[in-house]
């Protein structure tokens, strides 16, 4: 093939205005359904979030020239606000800060540790990303082990994690790191 495939720009809009409208539907009919049989709308709302995380992620995944870091770091913190809105709306037993949010620290350091290895060359591209996630890890993390000192050990073992995690960069990617530091904050 000679030319590249030029897409339609009014069929892409229009498939992408039917979704919206399919999906606002679909939100309303949950709410209607959710508040037909109960009078507060807890899994409705839960539902919708759901459906919002998925537009986000869909959409921030198509734009072009995304690095997969900001992916990871825009997926982390997206969940971590999801989890906590689900668990306010369900009362809030603070299940979001001993189990959800140790186990989201935890899986977006393990995919950053396997960015690195994996891109080892690139790892410049996200250093950044790295820590952030990272820093937001141990920030959250410590302030929950401050705050709420008991059924902290999911915590204790994501924080373990992060600390394990900057070890790894460091020894792995040292001068890379120090680099776009300087670089960033300029010291």
């Amino acid at each position: 093939m000679l030319y590249p495939k030029i897409k339609n720009i009014k069929k892409s809009r229009a498939m992408m205005n039917i979704s919206i409208i399919i999906t606002i539907f679909i939100s309303i009919t949950l709410m209607l359904i959710n508040f037909s049989f109960q009078k507060k709308l807890n899994w409705s709302i839960i539902a919708i979030l759901g459906i919002l995380y998925v537009w986000n992620t869909v959409v921030f995944s198509l734009k072009k020239g995304i690095n997969l870091a900001s992916s990871v770091l825009f997926q982390t913190i997206q969940i971590l606000i999801i989890l906590f809105f689900i668990d306010f709306i369900f009362g809030f037993k603070k299940w979001s800060f001993f189990i959800g949010f140790p186990i989201v620290n935890i899986i977006s350091n393990l995919i950053m540790v396997i960015l690195t290895i994996v891109k080892y060359k690139k790892y410049v591209q996200y250093a950044i990303y790295e820590i952030i996630i990272l820093f937001l890890s141990i920030l959250s993390n410590f302030i929950i082990m401050v705050v709420f000192k008991d059924r902290i050990v999911l915590n204790i073992i994501s924080l373990c994690f992060a600390i394990l995690n900057l070890i790894i960069v460091t020894v792995l990617n040292g001068k890379a790191l120090k680099i776009e530091l300087q670089k960033k904050f300029h010291i």
